[in-house]
């Protein structure tokens, strides 16, 4: 029995340990991020080895708050949590909250949705670990982001084929990041080179995202090789995308049916090998056509009388696999549905870091929404600590008020009968008002009589005994009930203080909160628009957490209508029985003092 709970513990501290698994504990935060190939995500069928990722980062699914501004601290490793990959950043811009990281993962299976590797971040402490040429393969010839803001384009690959000659604008808004724009005289070259070449028995692929002004264009979007002799291009003929294969002079061509959409994002792909050349148009076989093998070598002509934009050209000495181009078509595009992005984890225990839906429009929060919500925030807190002490403060009145109206109820006529009563009394304001009242009764029983106080000057004054049967003048009476009045208006200001605060949460809550709503709105419309990135998932976090502070301001608004109109109900009430009770107060003085 013993033994049977030993090993029972030990399976559970080892469960415990592979649920738990922490890479580096250095690192304070990761996130899993899970391959979908099956129907939903990239479709394909078969694996690729390696596979080249783009992981994009945004609002929505990454909090850059945690992450070290220029994204040194990021990490990935495989789905066996000690792993590393390699990868290389494009872009990481923490102010618009938006990254482009590109993962090399050693295997892609086809039709899974189980495959899954991690990100780690938080390392204030950790130097950039970053490796664009460890992150492609052998084949893979050229790499160009366009991502670039100055000078020529850049290969990212270790041949490092940079571009020799450009005449294109750098900076325009891509498919991922940053994009080259053309205005059908301006053209990117990379000269020829030793390593820019692909074998005959090789093969080569070419791929570019694509986007063309024009309805019926004609242009050269990614040419490689010598014209004069051998030449792989794609093309686009009369709007209509086109792989052609030029050898001395004669051509065989591979032609989409139907034309690109102008002004949309197209991924055109063209694969030469096994005896075979190839179109892929947004990840589908668009047409194909028999072509011998033989070697290309040369240079590499980039949009030659297009008119709009090219992203990510890349180029390799293999004829890549279908699949392979249609899981990049399907994790780079817009509507990119390759990856899923788990929770963020916390502290290497494993647990959740709570990034739920909320958590996730938290994450996205800009600077302006956080200043609203702390400001709705004190404002709730103040409105409900009003709420709560006047509660307390009238409830007790009341309660006071109705003790104090039972006994003088009993006491007839004798207004002298509770005197002697203010700590039984101390927070009825109708006590207050009672002795109000029989203070200046007394006062005037106990006045000297009129020939000592119409006397000479420096005579002596001999105050007189108060007088029991003494009666008052209506002027006298007039002048108890003003005085009575003005301790009824001092208790109507004290149950109506601060109160004004409620009126204020109630209409300033939700025009403070919707002045942080438009603001947030403005920056997520702001920053789409300098980054270019129009993915929904981009945009719809920003736009979502900036409603948050609307929803802040109609949670101090709405607490504090509901408190504001139970207690000024009560006020109200308790402002009735002091009016009545003035009433009555000065009919029980007249009808014992009055002439």
């Amino acid at each position: 029995m013993r033994c049977l709970s030993s090993m029972l513990l030990l399976f559970v501290l080892c469960l415990s340990g592979t649920v738990h698994a922490w890479w580096n504990t250095d690192w304070s935060y990761r996130k899993s991020i899970k391959l979908n190939t099956s129907g939903t995500g990239a479709a394909t069928k078969e694996a690729i080895v390696p596979a080249l990722i783009a992981v994009r980062l945004n609002t929505g699914n990454f909090g850059f708050l945690d992450a070290k501004p220029d994204g040194s601290d990021l990490r990935f490793v495989a789905g066996d949590d000690k792993t590393p990959l390699k990868f290389h950043i494009e872009r990481f811009d923490a102010t618009n909250e938006l990254a482009v990281i590109w993962v090399q993962v050693p295997r892609v299976s086809g039709g899974s949705t189980g495959e899954t590797f991690w990100m780690y971040y938080g390392n204030e402490k950790a130097a950039a670990g970053d490796d664009a040429r460890g992150s492609f393969d052998t084949p893979q010839l050229l790499s160009l982001h366009l991502s670039d803001t100055a000078g020529s384009p850049r290969d990212a690959t270790a041949y490092a084929h940079h571009a020799s000659e450009s005449s294109a604008k750098l900076g325009a808004a891509g498919v991922l990041a940053g994009a080259a724009s053309f205005d059908g005289t301006q053209r990117i070259v990379i000269a020829p080179a030793p390593s820019l070449a692909a074998p005959a028995d090789a093969g080569a692929t070419m791929t570019a995202w694509v986007r063309s002004t024009e309805a019926s264009a004609n242009a050269t979007v990614l040419a490689f090789g010598d014209a004069a002799r051998a030449q792989l291009a794609l093309m686009i003929v009369q709007g209509r995308p086109v792989a052609r294969l030029s050898i001395a002079g004669r051509t065989v061509e591979a032609a989409a049916p139907t034309a690109l959409s102008a002004g949309n994002w197209a991924h055109l792909a063209a694969v030469f090998g096994t005896g075979r050349l190839i179109l892929v148009v947004d990840g589908n076989e668009a047409a194909s056509t028999v072509a011998s093998g033989i070697a290309l070598a040369g240079p590499v002509v980039i949009g030659t009388g297009l008119r709009g934009e090219i992203d990510e050209v890349t180029l390799a000495a293999v004829a890549r696999p279908l699949d392979a181009i249609r899981l990049a078509f399907s994790g780079q595009g817009a509507a990119a549905s390759l990856l899923v992005y788990g929770d963020a984890e916390q502290d290497g225990s494993g647990a959740a870091g709570g990034h739920s839906y909320l958590g996730v429009l938290v994450d996205a929060l800009t600077v302006d929404a956080w200043v609203v919500i702390v400001i709705c925030g004190l404002m709730l807190v103040l409105a409900i600590w009003i709420m709560v002490t006047k509660t307390i403060y009238i409830a007790r009145m009341d309660r006071d008020n109705r003790r104090f109206l039972a006994v003088f109820g009993k006491a007839g006529g004798d207004l002298n009968v509770m005197e002697g009563a203010q700590a039984e009394f101390s927070r009825s304001s109708l006590f207050r008002l009672y002795r109000i009242g029989m203070a200046e009764v007394k006062r005037r029983l106990e006045l000297p009589p009129a020939s000592a106080r119409s006397g000479s000057v420096g005579a002596q004054i001999v105050a007189a005994p108060p007088d029991a049967n003494a009666e008052f003048s209506p002027q006298t009476l007039g002048a108890i009930r003003s005085t009575v009045s003005g301790g009824l208006v001092r208790e109507n200001h004290g149950l109506n203080a601060q109160m004004v605060m409620l009126t204020i949460a109630i209409s300033g809550g939700p025009f403070l909160g919707l002045l942080g709503t438009v603001i947030g709105v403005m920056i997520t419309f702001a920053a789409v628009a300098a980054a270019g990135d129009v993915n929904v998932n981009a945009i719809a976090p920003g736009i979502a957490s900036a409603l948050l502070a609307t929803c802040a301001g109609l949670a101090v608004a709405i607490p504090a209508l509901f408190g504001y109109n139970y207690l000024a109900t009560r006020i109200k009430a308790i402002n009735a029985d002091m009016q009545v009770f003035v009433e009555e107060l000065m009919s029980r003085i007249a009808e014992r003092y009055s002439r």
